[in-house]
């Protein structure tokens, strides 16, 4: 096999290098801005609301408000969990929360529907509804159905993405200029000064060369 050369070792070790240190700092950054919405924290919400639904039970028993304020427990915590005010219609997050059966005055106190009034301003693909499994009991079938608005994470995923395309050109036009300043190093320049020496022979094969190529490129 032939051997290789001084350089081709040297470069082949340099873009080894070069590359292990892009690949780790890409298994860095990468999963920080490659991110998606999760709705799990309000599905288990949604869950343990569903749960208090069924205890409360339904008719002249229902504990109306033992519902209510666990409604309203439950309204407190989704609010929590976005940091973005709702100062605007499209910045509501729960948007949808729907109980039934309704009883206790569900119709003001519990349940309510804003997507009809924001459905124009908020993109389809940015609205998710949670439905619960129906429970039977006696005959009345309890099921929550809940609408949450992810505008505020869908600007977020975006924003993340921005920033991982921006990173990504990042690494590569560094990259690209490392790999073009090794070679320049190891191969270009080499073979530079060997033509400027035999440029410098051509044109008088008395001359002192080596005193002639000391300004010329080493």
């Amino acid at each position: 096999a032939q051997k290789q050369s001084k350089v081709g070792a040297e470069l082949s070790d340099i873009i080894t290098r070069r590359v292990i240190i892009a690949v780790l700092m890409m298994l860095c950054v990468v999963p920080l801005l490659s991110w998606s919405p999760s709705v799990q924290d309000e599905r288990e919400a949604t869950q343990f609301l569903h749960a208090i639904n069924v205890d409360a039970g339904s008719g002249s028993e229902a504990e109306c408000e033992y519902l209510a304020r666990s409604t309203n427990e439950f309204k407190l915590f989704v609010d929590s969990i976005t940091e973005t005010s709702a100062s605007r219609p499209q910045d509501q997050y729960l948007i949808g929360l729907s109980i039934e059966p309704q009883r206790c005055n569900s119709s003001q106190a519990l349940d309510f529907d804003d997507f009809q009034n924001i459905e124009d301003i908020v993109r389809q693909d940015a609205i998710t509804t949670i439905d619960t499994v129906p429970t039977v009991v006696d005959g009345i079938e309890y099921s929550i159905t809940t609408t949450f608005n992810l505008s505020s994470f869908v600007k977020d995923q975006a924003r993340a993405s921005i920033y991982l395309t921006l990173f990504v050109i990042f690494m590569l036009v560094t990259m690209s200029a490392q790999f073009t300043s090794d070679a320049q190093k190891l191969v270009l320049e080499p073979i530079e000064s060997m033509m400027e020496m035999v440029h410098v022979m051509a044109e008088d094969p008395l001359e002192d060369f080596k005193s002639s190529c000391q300004d010329g490129p080493v």
